[in-house]
């Protein structure tokens, strides 16, 4: 449904995250999807209801 904050495949050797970082990036990541996903719905339950 939304893309991965994660990387997919082998990352590169040079690929190293701190996880702060790492966690920060994934709570950004579920707030915006979520956010996004809620106003989706928001609209979809308007236009049903109109």
């Amino acid at each position: 449904m939304f893309p991965s904050p994660v990387p997919t495949g082998a990352p590169p050797p040079n690929w190293q995250i701190s996880p702060d970082v790492h966690s920060a990036v994934g709570q950004y990541w579920q707030k915006t999807c979520l956010s996004e996903s809620l106003s989706k719905l928001r609209d979809t339950i308007s236009l049903a209801k109109s």
